[in-house]
């Protein structure tokens, strides 16, 4: 539930819905693609791989956000 309120809050500012719904798809798939590598390597090492995946998330997030202030 909480990924979908995140995913309407963003969807409202993109300006192409088609990458919104692509990119949205493609996590979906990573998503069962993890959730069947911690069925084979385990459940703590899931939480590795969640914190990294947050990480990156996060480090691009902040680098679009310096992006759009040097361009403003």
């Amino acid at each position: 539930m909480c990924a979908n309120l995140v995913f309407a809050q963003r969807f409202r500012d993109v300006a192409s819905s088609t990458v919104a719904f692509g990119a949205n798809l493609l996590g979906a798939m990573l998503g069962g693609a993890i959730e069947y590598v911690a069925l084979i390597t385990g459940y703590r090492f899931l939480l590795v791989i969640v914190a990294v995946l947050y990480g990156l998330a996060f480090l691009i997030a902040r680098g679009r956000g310096r992006a759009v202030a040097a361009s403003g």
